[in-house]
This record gives structure tokens, C-alpha cells and sequence, in this order.
């Protein structure tokens, strides 16, 4: 097994033990937002370095966490949380994500979140910055 995939199994193994990640979410709800952050961080570049990864891979960490606690609360607090990119309100991600409209239920609230996350985040390496 290369060192990368050792990075990327081990990245993984954090985000599936990592109890604390799911607040109070169900297994449906949060296993939306665990799905798109393991595909989030198997598609990451794999020619950079293993700093960029690491960033890269505790950034989808935070994502997943803001995730959660969007879900929970029923609002989306700071919309930077949730794009790899900086925010413009006529960015589509940025318009997508003010159009959710998350309510009482958190894990329909994590579905839509994690609906918008696999349509919009583009893995690219950390440092770098894009829009969808």
C-alpha cells in the first residue's frame, strides 16, 4: 500500500470513529454527510503533497462538523463553512446554499446539506482555491 493510500485509509478511519462528528443526527442523516466527506477525501489530488492533504482532509472534517450543526440547528450560520471558495452572493454554491430551506427535522436538514456538499464541492488541493 503507497503512503497516500495509508493517508487516505487513515483519514477515513478518523471521520467513521470520530463519534463526536455526529451530534445528534441518526445513522440516515449523518451517514449522508459521512459519505460525501469519504468520497470528498478519496477524490482529493493525489499528486499533492502530503501537507496539502492533510489540510485538506481536516478541512472536510470541519465541513462535516458545520454540517451537523446546521442540521441541528435548522440555519446555516456562515455559508463560508460549507464552499471551498470564497463566498459571492452571485456565486451559484453561495445562492444554492441560501435557498436550502432546513427546517425542525435535522436529518432532512443533513440530507439537504449533504445534497448541496456533492454538487458543489470540488476536492482541489488546500491553498488552492476554485469555483464550482
Amino acid at each position: 500500500m503507497s503512503d497516500r493510500e495509508d493517508l487516505v485509509r487513515a483519514a477515513v478511519e478518523r471521520l467513521c470513529e470520530d463519534e463526536a462528528l455526529r451530534g445528534n443526527l441518526s445513522d440516515s442523516g449523518f451517514g449522508l454527510l459521512l459519505d460525501w466527506g469519504i468520497a470528498a477525501v478519496q477524490a482529493f489530488d493525489a499528486s499533492a503533497s502530503d501537507a496539502a492533504f492533510e489540510k485538506y482532509a481536516h478541512r472536510v472534517r470541519k465541513v462535516i462538523r458545520a454540517a451537523v450543526a446546521a442540521a441541528e440547528a435548522g440555519k446555516v450560520e456562515d455559508p463560508q463553512q460549507f464552499v471551498n471558495h470564497p463566498t459571492d452572493p452571485k456565486d451559484p454554491a453561495t445562492r444554492r446554499l441560501a435557498a436550502l430551506r432546513l427546517g425542525e427535522d435535522a436529518d432532512a436538514n443533513a440530507e439537504q446539506l449533504a445534497a448541496f456538499l456533492q454538487a458543489t464541492w470540488k476536492p482541489i488541493p488546500a491553498g488552492r482555491r476554485n469555483k464550482p
